[in-house]
């Protein structure tokens, strides 16, 4: 039998779905300057943090198709409110694909601890850089690679701040309970 997702869930997923655009726009001006430096978009730097927030969203959940879902809502949010940049509707897109690409990863590692978190984000981050890529900038040979480069880097440290916020939230009393435990 399939256990329902409570509302505390969809409510703790959403809150994080928003963190994520507030925490890109708070975070955008800082990674500009890194990436103005070397002259591409900066938006797979700050896509990584605002994918850090559906990986932690999704850890309070066992629903297989969470990331996908949290992305959606992602993206209607962004447009919305303005916040899709160049991509307009194919916001859609880009921001569901790592959604895609987090789910297909809780199939296939079992084990939900800092490995999870970091591969989780680094990856759905390069896969929304590969997808506004196809979709805005069309970005070939040797930028590509960096665009790519940029990606995982800024993935790594989503993931790795995620970890940290994920421990924290196992010591938290009855708030979240979630669905694993990030171990050491």
């Amino acid at each position: 039998m399939k256990r329902k997702v409570s509302s505390r869930e969809l409510v703790f997923m959403a809150i994080c779905a928003t963190l994520g655009l507030v925490c890109k726009r708070f975070i955008a001006p800082l990674t500009n300057i890194l990436t103005d430096f070397i002259r591409l978009p900066g938006g797979s730097a700050t896509s990584a943090f605002s994918i850090l927030f559906i990986v932690i969203g999704v850890s309070v959940t066992d629903w297989r198709i969470a990331g996908s879902i949290l992305c959606l809502i992602q993206a209607i949010v962004a447009l919305g409110v303005g916040m899709s940049g160049n991509q307009g509707l194919f916001a859609l897109v880009s921001f569901t694909v790592p959604g895609m690409v987090i789910d297909i990863l809780r199939l296939l590692i079992r084990d939900r601890d800092s490995f999870y978190t970091i591969v989780s984000c680094t990856l759905a981050n390069i896969a929304s850089a590969i997808a506004s890529n196809c979709v805005v900038f069309g970005f070939e040979g040797s930028m590509l690679v960096l665009w790519i480069l940029v990606a995982a880097g800024f993935g790594i440290i989503a993931g790795m701040i995620g970890n940290v916020i994920i421990r924290r939230m196992n010591h938290l009393p009855d708030f979240v309970q979630l669905k694993y435990k990030v171990n050491k």
